[in-house]
């Protein structure tokens, strides 16, 4: 069954090529042909127009037809950098059958034609040898032009294919740098809440129980969307208020919790773990190090355009800074799912500090969740 498929394919491409080669060569025929009857006319020469049309016709349906054995051999034995010389030589040499091949299918379609007397003459094998040498310099200016056009073809296919084995090593070299920030991004909540959980296993071991608990829920959630670059802001808003029940079971009433989520944004399409890292980092460099009450703010915003991502925090004033690799890898992962279409902006006033997602707007249906990514939204991020 494979065979015979390849079989049709095959015939299917020859066909198509014949075709193809057929409606270039006889719009040129026809158009030269009339123009050699207009300079005949001009010259006040009695010439048959019917006659000059079938003579083009057939001179060049006869090159339409040698076209697409030479684009094969182009394909087979292009003109490389290593073999100039070698192959020119035998395409200098596959000249000669193709004069021959024409002069025996021009022979074969049409008696000889002599236009001192426009007549037609008889199929002789004199004839034949006439034809072989009378029309040798057009039938080197026409297989010129296939051997290069042929070339031309080979050329800017390897060109093409090239073209697109490097998009597809972009698009691996991307998925492979999502996949390692996302492996970055994914365990810092686990190590953040392991932590709590160690302070608390000799002081209040009930506690430390429930935390471990809430923490199981917690990775639940997270294998559930693993593999996704994109995910419902309402499935990220679940992650983090697990995480934020843990912290405050380990903070108390050291942390207050803010929420003002539009209802719209809910089934809003967000890059997974994404929120979820601000929002630690939140806690644990502002609200986990603020001296009294601290307090954490979430919020998104819809407009036409985008989607506003923020979280507000307070922040002690004399804490250090991080190092900042939390943001810049949001940041990088921003740009290789977005390119310039979103962006982190982060601020710091007084005893607040600020951080924002800026993300088009993408909505989801549940059936989506899960199974898209942010690839196949591109067009729709485009408009």
């Amino acid at each position: 069954m494979l065979i015979v498929k390849d079989s049709a394919s095959i015939w299917q491409r020859g066909l198509f090529g014949y075709g193809l080669s057929i409606a270039f060569w006889m719009p040129l025929a026809g158009l030269l042909a009339w123009q050699q009857y207009r300079i005949s006319e001009e010259e006040h020469l009695k010439v048959s127009l019917a006659s000059v049309m079938l003579l083009g016709g057939v001179r060049f349906f006869t090159v339409a037809l040698l076209t697409p054995p030479i684009f094969w051999i182009a394909a087979k034995a292009p003109i490389g950098a290593g073999n100039v010389v070698r192959r020119m030589i035998y395409y200098l040499a596959g000249f000669i059958p193709f004069v021959l091949l024409f002069a025996l299918i021009r022979w074969s379609l049409l008696p000889p034609w002599f236009p001192e007397t426009q007549q037609w003459g008889h199929r002789t094998f004199a004839a034949l040898i006439g034809l072989t040498y009378t029309t040798f310099g057009d039938e080197l200016v026409f297989y010129l032009a296939v051997v290069i056009a042929a070339h031309a073809a080979v050329f800017f296919r390897r060109i093409q294919r090239q073209e697109l084995e490097q998009l597809a090593l972009k698009e691996a070299l991307a998925q492979s740098e999502l996949q390692t920030l996302q492996m970055q991004i994914q365990p810092h909540f686990l190590f953040n809440t392991l932590n709590g959980i160690s302070s608390l296993v000799r002081s209040d071991a009930g506690r430390a129980e429930e935390m471990i608990l809430r923490l199981s829920s917690l990775l639940r959630r997270t294998l559930k969307q693993d593999g996704s670059d994109l995910v419902t802001l309402a499935d990220e808003l679940h992650l983090a208020e697990d995480y934020l029940d843990i912290e405050g079971m380990r903070l108390g009433s050291r942390m207050a919790v803010r929420w003002d989520i539009q209802p719209e944004t809910r089934d809003l399409l967000v890059p997974q773990f994404m929120f979820q890292l601000l929002i630690e980092n939140g806690v644990k460099h502002g609200v986990a190090n603020f001296r009294g009450e601290g307090w954490i703010e979430i919020a998104s915003r819809q407009s036409e355009k985008a989607l506003k991502l923020e979280v507000k925090n307070s922040v002690n004033g004399e804490t250090k800074q991080g190092m900042g690799v939390g943001h810049q890898n949001i940041r990088t992962r921003l740009a290789l799912l977005y390119g310039s279409d979103a962006r982190l902006l982060f601020h710091r006033r007084d005893k607040v500090a600020v951080a924002t997602l800026v993300l088009p707007v993408l909505p989801s249906t549940k059936s989506e969740v899960g199974t898209k990514t942010v690839r196949e939204f591109e067009p729709e991020m485009r408009s």
